[in-house]
């Protein structure tokens, strides 16, 4: 996952990647969530779009800021990333734990 982190707004969601892969969500510098957009009509923007107007719910609808990685697999590297913080930190993230 890049380093590069993003402000959670608008504008910055407009220019995030039309592509699938992975994005990370943070809110006061913790990852709070950690999401896969499987590619066609389900692309990290749009993936994004959702969280920022509250359509996957308040938890992730308040993160300041996010990641991505473009990637051809990202079901598989989203359970990757889920699995490495669960092992670090003994959960999932919070806005992961409340979706399932």
């Amino acid at each position: 996952m890049s380093n590069d982190l993003f402000p959670f707004t608008e504008l910055m969601i407009r220019v995030a990647p039309n592509k699938p892969g992975v994005y990370t969500l943070f809110k006061d510098r913790k990852i709070v969530f950690i999401g896969c957009a499987e590619g066609q009509d389900t692309t990290i923007r749009t993936c994004l779009k959702d969280h920022l107007t509250g359509k996957n719910g308040k938890c992730t609808q308040r993160t300041a800021k996010y990641s991505f990685e473009i990637t051809s697999t990202p079901t598989t590297r989203a359970e990757e990333l889920l699995e490495s913080y669960k092992q670090q930190f003994g959960q999932l993230p919070e806005c992961n734990e409340r979706t399932g």
